[in-house]
């Protein structure tokens, strides 16, 4: 359902889905709870340097609404959500203060990271715009890619592997955060410290312990996650220990998504404990290694697992999704060898979060010269 303000008149779109009609029907339908959301939003469109009224005021509060939708996982993907925070975490203060604020100033998001060793890149094809991970299919184009460029230089995923390069993902918060007094803001800027990190994250109870990855089951037959045992942290002398050990199974499980041939997999986060230390220096010392500008929340890692007819080598038969949902015999890095490949999207979603990041995939094979 949608609905807009329109010069005093309220204008609204419902639709219901097959259940919400069944009930219709029999006489039984009655809304007892709903959600909101803000999918037509662009928020790109604000400028905190520009005078709202008559700037991004009119853009934002004139978009276009998106037609009400019957499926109810897809008629909202992106919905408003609150957060319960005990008064607990608040001194006595701050709640005299302003109740209002419920003191939470940042909110985390996911990001990739492709800064440490382990982590996979993007965007070796040499095309406009390539942004993928590539995904080997089978250790015949492993082992030709491995040919092709330098051992190590290009760090592709493997289909099923455990150890090798994988998708870092970190939740955090992306900005340099600016101290909170009561009252007022004094603007000055917090470090990236544990002790923010707690204030911020772990003491607002928005550390995503566990993600949602939504992978298209016509191509993904299992996805393949981080362990709890592993570490990310750094030391105040510059070196870090990091350490995913091996990847364990995902199985799908029964959480819905609003994707069509979507499976679901929960896979663990560990804490990201990238920091630094009080220091002031440039580049500061959680540079290196985190892809977050403000205090890291937690990390995790991933692979996955191709479906089985897509792995046959050179000299076997070519899948039939190959032609329909990719594109075959390309000349991606040289003039020589071919490759067939197929483009597909994981969605991650943070469990407490609600943050979502879209992991790009290129599943590639090796189809000969």
């Amino acid at each position: 359902m949608a609905f807009k303000n329109t010069s005093g008149t309220i204008i609204i779109d419902a639709t219901l889905t097959d259940i919400g009609r069944r009930r219709l029907a029999k006489g039984s339908f009655a809304v007892s709870k709903f959600a909101l959301g803000d999918d037509e939003i662009d928020y790109e469109l604000y400028s905190a340097t520009e005078d709202g009224v008559d700037g991004y005021e009119p853009l934002l509060t004139g978009s276009t609404l998106l037609e009400a939708y019957g499926n109810p996982l897809k008629g909202l993907q992106y919905g408003l959500v609150s957060y319960d925070i005990s008064s607990a975490t608040l001194t006595r203060e701050q709640e005299d203060y302003d109740d209002d604020h419920a003191w939470i100033q940042y909110l985390p998001i996911l990001k990739l990271n492709q800064k440490v060793d382990i982590a996979a890149n993007t965007g070796f094809s040499g095309i406009d715009g390539d942004n993928a991970y590539y995904l080997s299919v089978n250790s015949e184009t492993t082992q030709k890619l491995n040919t092709i460029f330098l051992t190590g230089s290009f760090k592709f995923l493997r289909t099923n592997d455990t150890d090798k390069a994988k998708v870092v993902i970190e939740s955090g918060i992306d900005v340099i955060p600016v101290k909170a007094v009561v009252p007022p803001d004094t603007g000055e800027s917090m470090r990236n410290t544990y002790e923010t990190r707690k204030e911020l994250l772990v003491s607002k109870y928005l550390l995503d312990q566990h993600f949602f990855v939504f992978a298209d089951n016509r191509f993904i037959e299992r996805a393949l996650g981080i362990n709890r045992k592993s570490i990310f942290r750094n030391f105040p002398d510059g070196h870090a220990e990091i350490n995913f050990e091996s990847l364990t199974d995902s199985v799908p499980i029964s959480f819905q998504n609003q994707f069509q041939h979507y499976a679901s997999y929960l896979i663990a986060g560990v804490n990201n404990y990238m920091s630094d230390f009080e220091s002031s220096s440039s580049p500061l010392p959680s540079e290196a290694y985190s892809s977050l500008t403000g205090p890291k929340g937690t990390v995790t890692a991933m692979n996955f697992a191709v479906s089985g007819q897509l792995r046959d080598s050179s000299t076997g038969t070519r899948d039939f999704r190959y032609n329909k949902f990719g594109k075959t015999d390309q000349l991606l890095f040289d003039g020589t060898n071919k490759f067939d490949y197929i483009d597909t999207t994981v969605e991650v979603l943070g469990a407490t979060s609600n943050a979502r990041v879209l992991i790009p995939l290129r599943l590639i094979r090796y189809a000969g010269t």
